[in-house]
């Protein structure tokens, strides 16, 4: 785990901390925020046995089981605007990431 501060230019002093915790899957999700649909994108081609999105109370709104590959494109169209929270899963673990859906 690594752990980035952003310091303040005019002091330089730490004005806030980001734990960037280590990603296998690389992954990244756009567009974001998003409308309709969202894409799921990692550097390597991969395959997600599970994808699911989570309102912000935990509550699973919308998931996606079988042998998803990647770049793969979730429809958010029975989701209200708002945050969510997106959980991919493969046979090495499992990585989430925060999305706006407009």
């Amino acid at each position: 785990e690594s752990t980035e501060l952003w310091e303040d230019t005019l002091f330089g002093s730490p004005t806030s901390v980001i734990d960037r915790p280590h990603d296998p899957f690389d992954l990244r999700l756009k567009p974001n925020p998003a409308m309709e649909h969202l894409t799921i994108g990692t550097d390597t081609d991969m395959a997600f046995r599970a994808v699911h999105v989570l309102d912000l109370r935990g509550a699973h709104v919308l998931s996606i089981q079988g042998n998803l590959t990647t770049p793969c494109t979730i429809d958010l169209g029975s989701l209200s605007s708002g945050a969510y929270i997106l959980q991919v899963e493969d046979s090495s673990g499992r990585v989430s990431r925060s999305f706006m859906k407009n």
